[in-house]
């Protein structure tokens, strides 16, 4: 169910090294509950083999077929997670379809566990400004977003659709709601052929597609500064769920007697010939190091990456840049919070 990205397992074993050993505690963890897994993977062989005492080590995930060692899970429905020292879901929140439902299931995770690990993702901002007037005009409108805003962030892809059997004209008569696309009909002896084209919206990620949208804005505005950039003005960021309730806020958080505590982010470019990530400590405990690496990849990692290489280097065209946030924080029952905090 979750991402298992062997490129970031140093970045997620550095955090759970740091946030779960604390005062030599990898010596009393004896149960790790992995959520989001199929499989054993670095993150989970490495982090095992720290704990002396460990006893057990389970994965838990939709999908079953690939071991026989996978205990079946949903994370839209009841987790029924209990009597684990460590539970760590990397990936895989994204996959949640209503933050409410959510948010009660890692309230009594968070109660009936000693420690939770969890990771939320940011999927690539768009800029209106990046898209001509008619077409910026169209996707806010379909948005339903007010004119101040300035870029989103969603699941949604929006890509325009052209429609050959939908012919357009060339009198000037512009519509907004059908702008057209003139193109070259080679079948027609090169002649100029308007074609219709129509706002479709493709939704990211397998199974389901990606829903859950993590809009934490005391973190970002934090952290995108030095992270990403630029600033981050909530009133000029849109987000686009893929349902209504899929959108998690900090508030909903508290309001269910939960905290997030060690928080790091990291800013990185996936799908491309280059990749760059850096981490930041914790804000609350004063340390400001940030770890960057850039990393080369082979032809082969690409493949790894769902890259179609042979088309990109035959057309010397590469991939666009997918730029994705990530958020790792971790839980622990601290008993009832005042939900009134924004």
């Amino acid at each position: 169910m979750g991402n298992n990205d062997e490129f970031y397992s140093v970045f997620y074993k550095r955090y759970i090294t740091k946030v779960a050993d604390v005062d030599g505690n990898f010596e009393n963890i004896k149960r790790i509950a992995w959520l989001g897994w199929t499989t054993e993977n670095a993150i989970t062989r490495d982090i095992s083999a720290l704990c002396p005492n460990l006893e057990t080590s389970d994965l838990y995930d939709i999908d079953t077929t690939k071991s026989e060692n996978v205990v079946k899970w949903d994370i839209n429905k009841n987790w029924n997670i209990t009597g684990y020292d460590l539970v760590v879901c990397l990936r895989t929140s994204l996959f949640a379809q209503n933050a409410h439902h959510f948010c009660r299931q890692l309230r009594e995770t968070t109660k009936n566990n000693k420690m939770i690990i969890m990771d939320f993702t940011l999927p690539e901002q768009g800029y209106f400004e990046d898209y001509p007037l008619e077409r910026r005009t169209q996707l806010m409108q379909a948005f339903n977003l007010p004119t101040h805003i300035e870029s989103f962030y969603s699941w949604y892809k929006p890509r325009w659709y052209l429609d050959p059997d939908q012919p357009g004209d060339l009198s000037g008569n512009y519509d907004p709601d059908h702008p057209e696309t003139y193109r070259v009909d080679q079948a027609n002896e090169g002649r100029i052929k308007p074609v219709m084209t129509k706002l479709i919206f493709d939704q990211l990620g397998p199974d389901g597609g990606y829903n859950l949208l993590p809009k934490f804005d005391s973190v970002y505005e934090h952290f995108f500064k030095k992270e990403v950039g630029k600033e981050y003005r909530k009133d000029s960021f849109g987000y686009v769920p893929s349902r209504p309730e899929s959108v998690i806020t900090e508030k909903m958080l508290f309001a269910n007697d939960l905290m997030m505590k060690d928080v790091w982010f990291t800013y990185r470019l996936n799908h491309c010939s280059t990749n760059l990530y850096c981490t930041l400590s914790d804000p609350e405990k004063e340390e400001d190091v940030v770890v960057s690496s850039i990393y080369s990849l082979s032809r082969e990692k690409l493949k790894e990456f769902g890259v179609d290489v042979d088309e990109c280097w035959d057309t010397m065209s590469p991939p666009k840049p997918e730029k994705e946030c990530t958020i790792l924080c971790s839980f622990m029952d601290m008993g009832p919070l005042d939900t009134e905090r924004e």
